[in-house]
C-alpha cells in the first residue's frame, strides 16, 4: 500500500483511487497487500440499517468516524469479513442517511461521503473520514448502554485511532489530550488586530459589490432609531461576508473608535466537504474577555464574574463610540449574549448574522437573499480567476448565466460548483446536479438548510413539506389544506419563511389576484429529503391534497362539483366563481352569490364579467347606486369590441333610465348607441334605445330604430315596436304609414 497516496486520496476524497488502492478484479476482491486492518483504514462485515433498533451499532459506527477524524482521517470499508472476504450490503445506505445516523454524536461540523461500489448481490460501502482542522471532535451526547449497562463513549469523551484500534479518552483524561492536541487559534484569524480594533479576516479573496444591500448597510448604521443591524438570511447566501466587508469600510473610515469582531461560525463548506473551523465566540464570557481585550481592560476584569465583568463593560462603554460585529449567533445557544447585545448603551452600534432574527430591540433588520445577475456573474468571474484554469475561462457569458441561474444565484452554490470542477463541462455538469435530486449535492443542502430547518416550528415545517410535493407554486388554500392548518396560521407560517428567503411570493401571470408561493429548488430538495425520511407522511400530505381537490370541505354536491373543477385547474377559477355566484343569485341567495364574486374579483381584480353579475345582483336587490357602480367598473375593463361590450353597454344604459339622474335619459342613450353599434342586431338594444329617444321626442330616430322590426318573425318583438312606431308615425304627422301599421295590428289581432 502507498501510504502517501492513500492519505492524500482520503484528503481529497478521491474515491476512484481509494477504490484501485483497496480492490482488484471483478468480482471484487481486497489486495492482498491490504489484508489487515490499519491506523489509515478498517473494515466492518455489515453496515447497520437506518433504523432506531440499531441505534446501538450506530454509535460504534459514530465512534470510529470521530477517532481516524482525530487522528488525521481514515477510510471505513463496510461489507468485508473478518477474513477479507466480500459479504455485500443489500439495505439502502447513502451519505445522507449514513450522516443522518451519526450527527447525534458527531455533529453537522463533519461530512461523511459514504459510497457504494456494486458488486454482485449488492455493494461495499466505503466511507471516507476527512482528518480535522484546529478543533478536536467531542462526542455530542452518550452511547446507548449495551445488556450490562455499560457504554461505549459518553458525551465529551474523546475517540482516537490508534494503531489499529479506537481508543476512548474520559474525564481527566479527555482534558489532557485535549490540552495536548488543540491547536492554538493565530493571529491570522484576524484581518485587522491592533490597539482598539480586532477584525475577523474574510474568507474572500475580493469583495463581490452588492450595491443594492450595501446601500441598506449605510442607511441602517445611520438610523438613529436602531443600534443594532441585523443580517439575516439561510446557509451560503453572504451574511458574514457581507458583515465583515462592512467592518473593514467602518475600519478605514473612522466610524468608530472602538470596533470587536467574533465569530461563532464553527464549519465552513470547502472544496474538501464541511469542515470544522475554530470559532472565536464560543460562550457568553469569550464574548465579554474578546470585547475587554479591544477596549484595554482584560487584565482589569479577570478573574471577576460573569455578570459583574458584564456590568463592569458596560459601564465602560458608555458614552464610546464602539461597534461590536457577532457572526454566526445562532451557533451559540447562550440568551445571555442576546440580552447583552440588547443592553448596549448608545451610541454603541452592533452588527449580528444570523439564520434567523434573534435580537428584538432597536433593530434595523436586513435579509440577505441570493446575488443579482450581475453580482453572480461578477462572482464566477472572480472564481474562474483565482483558479487560474484556461478551460474555466473559456466558460461562455451563456453558459456562466446558466451556471448562476442552476445556482439560483446562491454565492455558496456558486462557489461550490466552480471549486470543484476542473474543466468548462464538469462546472456545467456539477450546476445541473442542482436542478434536480443527486447525492452530491446532498453536503451543500446540509449545510445551507439543516440548521434553519431544525429551528422552524411545527407549523412552517409542515408548509416547506407541503411546497416540497409540488413542482409549481401554489395558492395559500392548497398549502392551508396540505399543511392541514387553517389559513391564518399558514399565513403567519409563510410570513416566518420568507423572512429567511426560504418561501417566494409571486402572482399568477393570468390572474395577478392570486398569490402564489414557491421555495427555491436547493430548499425543496431538501425539504423533501427530510419529509421522505418519515414513512407515510408524503402519502399523508396527498390524501389531504386529494381531498382538498376533491372539494370535500364544500356541503352542496353541485357547489362541490364547480369548486373542485375550479382547485383541479380544469375551469377557469374567475368565470367559475362568477358561474356559482350567478347561479346562488338566481335562487335568491344574496349574500353567498356576493361573497362568491367578491373570490372572482380577488382572482381577477379587472374582471368585468365578476363586476357586471354584482352590479345584476345590485339590480334585483334595487339598490342602484351600487348596480351602476358596478357596471360603470364593468366597462371600464370590458373588451374593446363585440358582443360582451354590446351587452355591458346596454344593460348599463337600460339600467340608467330608472336612476333618477338629471341627465339619465341622455347617459343612457350614449351607453345603447355604444352597444348598437358594436351588435347592430341587436333587437332588445334597438328598442330600448327607441323608447329613450321617444321620452325624448327624437321621432325621426325612433322610426330609423323600429321600422326594420316592424314584420319581425317574433311576436314579442312585434309587440313591443309596433305602438312605439305607431307613436312616431303620428307625432311626425305621417298619417299613411300610421294608417297602414294601424290596419296591420287590427288584422293580427293587436289591440291599439
Amino acid at each position: 500500500m502507498d501510504t502517501k497516496q492513500l492519505k492524500k486520496a482520503i484528503e481529497n476524497r478521491d474515491v476512484s483511487t481509494i477504490l484501485s488502492l483497496f480492490f482488484e478484479g471483478r468480482p471484487l476482491r481486497i489486495r492482498a497487500g491490504i489484508r489487515r486492518e490499519d491506523p489509515l483504514w478498517d473494515f466492518k462485515e455489515s453496515c447497520p440499517p437506518p433504523s432506531r433498533d440499531y441505534a446501538a451499532e450506530w454509535a460504534q459506527v459514530a465512534a470510529d468516524v470521530m477517532a481516524f477524524h482525530n487522528a488525521g482521517g481514515g477510510v471505513i470499508v463496510f461489507g468485508i469479513s473478518d477474513d477479507y472476504e466480500v459479504r455485500p450490503i443489500k439495505h439502502r445506505i447513502d451519505s445522507k442517511l449514513f450522516n443522518d445516523q451519526i450527527r447525534g454524536y458527531v455533529g453537522d461540523t463533519l461530512w461523511v461521503p459514504f459510497n457504494r461500489e456494486t458488486c454482485e448481490g449488492g455493494y461495499v460501502g466505503i466511507a471516507v473520514v476527512q482528518p480535522r482542522g484546529t478543533c478536536v471532535l467531542r462526542a455530542l451526547r452518550d452511547a446507548p448502554t449495551d445488556q450490562k449497562g455499560r457504554r461505549y463513549f459518553g458525551s465529551q469523551d474523546i475517540c482516537v485511532r490508534e494503531g489499529d484500534q479506537t481508543r476512548v479518552y474520559r474525564g481527566e483524561e479527555a482534558q489532557r489530550y485535549l490540552r495536548e492536541n488543540s491547536v492554538p487559534t493565530s493571529s491570522a484569524l484576524y484581518l485587522v488586530d491592533e490597539p482598539a480594533y480586532r477584525i475577523l479576516r474574510p474568507e474572500y479573496q475580493r469583495f463581490v459589490r452588492r450595491e443594492r444591500l450595501e446601500t441598506v448597510l449605510w442607511k441602517a448604521i445611520d438610523d438613529p432609531r436602531c443600534y443594532v443591524l441585523h443580517l439575516t438570511g439561510f446557509g451560503g447566501v453572504g451574511k458574514t461576508a457581507l458583515a465583515l466587508w462592512f467592518a473593514l469600510e467602518l475600519y478605514e473610515k473612522k466610524r468608530f473608535e472602538f470596533i470587536v469582531s467574533a465569530s461563532a461560525r464553527d464549519r465552513a463548506l470547502t472544496t474538501k466537504g464541511i469542515t470544522e473551523v475554530a470559532p472565536t465566540l464560543t460562550s457568553y464570557e469569550e464574548m465579554l474577555t474578546q470585547i475587554s481585550t479591544v477596549l484595554g481592560f482584560s487584565k482589569d476584569l479577570d478573574g471577576l464574574s460573569a455578570d459583574v465583568k458584564e456590568q463592569e463593560i458596560i459601564d465602560l462603554l458608555k458614552g464610546t463610540n464602539a461597534l461590536i460585529v457577532l457572526d454566526n449567533l445562532e451557533t451559540v445557544d447562550d440568551e445571555r449574549i442576546v440580552e447583552f447585545v440588547e443592553k448596549l448603551p448608545l451610541p454603541v452600534r452592533a452588527i449580528i448574522t444570523a439564520r434567523k432574527q434573534r435580537v428584538q430591540k432597536s433593530v434595523y433588520p436586513v435579509t440577505v437573499g441570493p446575488l443579482e445577475p450581475a453580482e453572480s456573474l461578477s462572482l464566477i468571474g472572480q472564481l474562474v480567476e483565482g483558479r487560474g484554469r484556461e478551460d474555466l475561462e473559456a466558460l461562455s457569458l451563456k453558459e456562466r448565466e446558466l451556471i448562476a441561474n442552476r445556482c439560483l444565484h446562491v454565492p455558496l452554490a456558486i462557489e461550490w460548483v466552480i471549486g470543484r470542477a476542473s474543466s468548462a463541462s464538469e462546472a456545467m455538469d456539477f450546476s445541473r446536479e442542482l436542478e434536480r435530486y443527486n447525492a452530491n449535492t446532498d453536503e451543500l443542502l446540509e449545510f445551507s438548510f439543516r440548521r434553519v430547518h431544525k429551528d422552524l416550528g411545527g407549523a412552517e415545517r409542515s408548509v416547506l413539506n407541503a411546497l416540497a410535493i409540488f413542482e409549481n407554486p401554489q395558492p395559500l388554500e392548497a398549502l392551508s389544506a396540505a399543511a392541514d392548518l387553517p389559513i391564518p396560521h399558514c399565513e403567519d407560517a409563510i410570513e416566518t419563511l420568507k423572512q429567511s428567503h426560504l418561501i417566494l411570493e409571486r402572482k399568477a401571470e393570468a390572474n395577478p389576484g392570486i398569490r402564489l408561493y414557491d421555495a427555491n429548488t436547493l430548499v425543496k430538495r431538501f425539504c423533501y429529503v427530510v419529509l421522505s425520511e418519515r414513512a407515510g407522511q408524503e402519502a399523508t400530505i396527498r390524501r389531504k391534497l386529494s381531498g382538498w381537490y376533491d372539494a370535500l370541505d364544500i356541503r352542496d354536491p353541485d357547489e362541490r362539483g364547480i369548486v373542485s373543477q375550479i382547485r383541479k385547474g380544469k375551469r377557469d377559477a374567475e368565470m367559475t366563481y362568477v358561474e356559482l355566484g350567478v347561479q346562488l343569485r338566481k335562487q335568491g341567495h344574496y349574500d353567498e352569490a356576493e361573497r362568491y364574486f367578491k373570490i372572482a374579483l380577488e382572482r381577477k381584480p379587472n374582471s368585468w364579467r365578476a363586476f357586471r353579475e354584482t352590479g345584476e345582483m345590485y339590480r334585483e336587490r334595487e339598490l342602484f347606486r351600487s348596480a351602476l357602480d358596478n357596471y360603470a367598473r364593468a366597462a371600464q375593463f370590458a373588451p374593446k369590441k363585440g358582443p360582451d361590450r354590446a351587452l355591458i353597454f346596454r344593460e348599463w344604459g337600460m339600467l340608467l333610465r330608472q336612476s333618477g339622474e338629471p341627465d339619465a335619459q341622455e347617459s343612457a342613450v350614449e351607453k345603447l348607441e355604444i352597444a348598437l353599434k358594436e351588435l347592430p342586431n341587436d333587437r332588445k338594444c334597438a328598442v330600448a334605445l327607441a323608447q329613450v329617444y321617444g321620452r325624448m321626442g327624437k321621432w325621426n330616430r325612433v322610426v330609423e330604430l323600429l321600422h326594420p322590426l316592424v314584420n319581425h318573425e317574433d311576436p314579442d318583438t312585434r309587440k313591443r315596436v309596433r305602438p312605439l312606431l305607431l307613436d312616431a308615425y303620428e307625432a311626425k304627422r305621417e298619417l299613411v304609414q300610421a294608417a297602414e301599421l294601424r290596419n296591420k295590428m287590427r288584422a293580427e289581432g293587436e289591440v291599439t
